[in-house]
């Protein structure tokens, strides 16, 4: 079981608040470690599937539900294939990518049935990398006007 685990700084996730709603959070009053805030973005998601090279994924815009400085939650329309998932955090073009671990899923019922993905950070994923793997211009459409609240 992988236990290799980051945690963004707390600047870098009050930055991704600010870019992204213009307000700050109030997680610099809260005290516990790794306090979770609402985070209502579209960011970029890439779930990692053994055996499959990147170029076979696909990169998709997801609905977050809330942020801490170890984890991320968001929304996925069905049931996770996958145990491992890089992230594109951000707002226009200032994108971080993070590799990210699938920590829990349990389906949410609203108009349509979805599941809420929990996942806890594990590495920073170098954005070169990355792009030569996906290709450039998948990540240039589906980044187009991905960071919506």
């Amino acid at each position: 079981m992988e236990t290799d685990e980051f945690q963004l700084a707390e600047d870098e996730v009050e930055q991704l608040r600010r870019a992204l709603f213009g307000e700050p959070s109030n997680a610099r009053q809260q005290r516990r470690q790794s306090v979770r805030f609402p985070f209502p973005a579209v960011q970029l998601a890439l779930p990692l599937i053994p055996g499959r090279p990147l170029g076979g994924h696909s990169l998709r815009k997801i609905q977050c539900h809330d942020l801490s400085r170890s984890g991320i939650s968001f929304y996925w329309p069905q049931q996770p294939d996958f145990t491992h998932v890089c992230l594109g955090l951000g707002a226009h073009g200032g994108l971080s990518w993070v590799k990210a671990r699938v920590v829990h899923s349990r389906r949410i019922e609203e108009q349509e049935p979805r599941y809420l993905v929990g996942c806890a950070f594990t590495e920073r994923v170098d954005t070169p990398s990355l792009l030569s793997g996906i290709g450039g211009k998948a990540l240039d459409h589906a980044s187009q006007g991905h960071a919506s609240g």
